[in-house]
């Protein structure tokens, strides 16, 4: 057989092989137990994870332990919100580099890439950090999705935010449950622009609300932070009212609470009455009693979860989700468009 041949066998070979590969690619996430409707707004009990929803459409995406809303505008999510308990934060996480950033599959419209923060000055900053959902390999994986990044100066990502993250997980020692929202503020433009593909917005600040709804007291908090070069220690002098925050975000959060009770635990703040110390999993296990051999909270909660399924197939048909469904939806959008141009 000639080399021309040989040539065309293997050309033909693979366009087959990527038909095949478009045609399995789900759309959806096949180990999720739920696709992404909107959730019921009742709350069902005071460890149900649809407390930490703000207020919106209904045009969330639900990833492990997370919430978003993306915003095509500015490339990012408006906010991540998630419900956060202590048998998770106080077990070692797995191994950060396992992951590498990816873009998320479930943003139709495509979500920002690596590459548009390529030699832009800035990180690729976790809204929801690894170190609070990196309990297992699925969590932590979740955690990479470009669509919770947001670009964050150098200082900000790694001295001011992650002492931010830390005083979060320390929180989430003290009460055994936390609900946390949090995200940039895209209310105050105009905004510096990176990449070249997408141009996402760069944030002035963030926000972060913290509720205990599940002790004998409950109480909340949130934190406004500047996304600048300076390194701040002392988080608390960015503490204000959830009220004070709805106000600079533009967002509702904890509206699910009872009227009376929302309005009372969003218009006032105690910053002594929280422990927002640096983390440390064997210090806070025991001021608070945890057995870090035995980890359990004994909770029933109405977070959903990935599905516990070892089905060879269906790791494959995730693997393609993951790596070639967000190709797959461009084209179909592609398509779409092209068929409703012609007619």
């Amino acid at each position: 057989m000639t080399r021309k041949k040989h040539g065309f066998i293997y050309i033909l070979a693979l366009i087959l092989i990527i038909i095949v590969i478009f045609i399995l690619t789900p759309l959806e996430n096949p180990l999720k137990k739920d696709n992404q409707k909107e959730r019921s707004a009742a709350i069902k009990d005071e460890y149900s994870f649809e407390l930490c929803l703000p207020e919106n459409d209904g045009s969330y995406i639900y990833h492990n332990n997370y919430y978003l809303s993306y915003s095509e505008e500015h490339e990012q999510a408006l906010w991540v919100a998630s419900m956060l308990t202590a048998d998770k934060i106080l077990q070692p996480t797995v191994n950060r580099n396992n992951f590498s950033f990816i873009p998320d599959p479930d943003i139709i419209t495509g979500s920002a890439v690596t590459s548009d923060y390529t030699n832009s000055g800035y990180d690729r900053g976790h809204l929801l950090s690894f170190a609070s959902n990196g309990w297992n390999e699925e969590a932590g994986h979740d955690s990479f999705y470009m669509s919770n990044m947001s670009p964050q100066k150098p200082k900000t990502n790694r001295n001011t935010y992650e002492r931010l993250e830390e005083a979060e997980r320390s929180a989430v020692a003290q009460n055994g449950v936390l609900y946390v929202v949090q995200g940039p503020v895209l209310t105050d433009p105009p905004y510096e622009r990176i990449g070249k593909k997408n141009q996402i917005s760069v944030p002035n600040y963030y926000f972060v609300c913290f509720l205990d709804y599940t002790g004998e007291t409950k109480k909340a908090i949130g934190f406004i932070i500047p996304n600048d070069d300076i390194s701040y220690s002392d988080i608390t002098q960015f503490a204000k009212s959830i009220d004070e925050v709805e106000k600079i975000s533009g967002l509702n959060f904890f509206y699910r609470l009872p009227d009376k009770e929302e309005e009372l635990l969003e218009s006032a703040f105690n910053v002594n009455d929280w422990d927002l110390s640096t983390f440390s999993r064997s210090k806070l296990a025991e001021k608070y009693n945890y057995d870090l051999n035995n980890l359990k909270l004994n909770i029933e909660t109405s977070s959903p979860n990935f599905e516990e399924n070892t089905d060879i197939m269906l790791q494959f048909y995730y693997f393609l989700y993951t790596n070639f469904s967000p190709i797959k939806k461009q084209i179909l959008m592609l398509f779409n468009n092209l068929s409703f141009s012609k007619n």
